[in-house]
């Protein structure tokens, strides 16, 4: 089985991400790597709109992710990104946690 299967899953009403990063990628979109409330490694969509206040991100699939607590370091999510990365993407990505926090992003 492989370590990072593709599928596409129906939108969840609200996903919860603890331990989060927000990364860019080289398209310019955003996307939040997590984990979810039964601690899977999550990688969303491109992030579509972000509400500071609230922290909720609702992404181009449907879904609204809802940030749970500090970021988590990078080595915390890691594998879940690097396999979803390169699933899915090529070129350059950069970290904007920071940019996102400071509502910058």
């Amino acid at each position: 089985m492989p370590l990072c299967p593709k599928f596409l899953s129906p939108p969840e009403a609200e996903i919860s991400l603890s331990r989060w990063r927000a990364f860019e990628t080289s398209d310019g979109l955003m996307h939040l790597v997590g984990f979810d409330p039964v601690n899977r490694g999550r990688v969303s969509w491109a992030v579509g709109v972000f509400d500071h206040d609230a922290m909720r991100a609702f992404t181009s699939d449907g879904n609204t992710y809802r940030l749970v607590g500090k970021p988590g370091t990078f080595w915390d999510v890691e594998r879940v990104w690097e396999c979803w990365f390169q699933a899915n993407c090529e070129g350059a990505v950069t970290d904007v946690t920071e940019l996102l926090i400071a509502g910058s992003a």
